[in-house]
This record gives structure tokens, sequence and C-alpha cells, in this order.
């Protein structure tokens, strides 16, 4: 739970900064940086994990994390702002979904 037990605005900033910097990669909206590259907020890294392929995970993180903060929180102001954003990473999440059995809503061919 980390800071949300200390400070529940300092966690909803965080939350609220990857939401404003969702972004498009491969042609799917709702990517979620996994990292601000260079130690600045204005040039996030291109995400990669030094291996050639993209963080995948970050999208499945940043929905736990908001729910979780509404769970932790009850605070439904914060939940209904990050809500098109949340429904933004989900719907990336549902298209790279791409296995035999669609519909597990993870990441798949990377």
């Amino acid at each position: 739970m980390g800071i949300i037990n200390f400070s529940p605005q300092a966690d909803y900033s965080e939350m609220k900064l990857y939401a404003d910097y969702l972004y498009t990669n491969g042609g799917v909206y709702g990517w979620v940086h996994h990292d601000w590259g260079d130690h600045r907020l204005n040039t996030p890294s291109d995400v990669t994990c030094g291996c050639g392929y993209p963080y995948l995970d970050t999208n499945g993180c940043f929905i736990m994390h908001t729910y979780r903060h509404y769970l932790w929180t009850g605070n439904t102001s914060r939940f209904n702002t990050l809500w098109p954003d949340i429904k933004d990473a989900i719907s990336a999440l549902r298209q790279w979904d791409n296995d035999t059995a669609p519909g597990d809503y993870l990441p798949d061919d990377q």
C-alpha cells in the first residue's frame, strides 16, 4: 500500500500524472508509460525493457492502482476524474489481446 497510507493525495497525484500522459503506441491509444526517462516529466522513455519489447504490464497496474485507491479512500470524485483514462487503458488492453482465447484482456504477441 505504501504511499497511500501516508498521503492519499500524493498517491492520487501519481495516478493523475500517468493518466495525463496516456499516449499512442503502435496505433493504439491508451498506452500507460512505464517511466519518465531522463529524469524529466516531459520526455518519457520509449517504454522498452532493454530487450526491444515494450512494457505491457503498466496498463493493468494503472487500472488496479486506481481501483485500489478508490477502495482505500472511497473518494468517488477522484475515481470519476480518472474514469475516462481507465476506459482508454482498458480499451488498449483489449486491442492487445490477440490470442486464441480472446477476452482475457492480457496482452499477447510480445
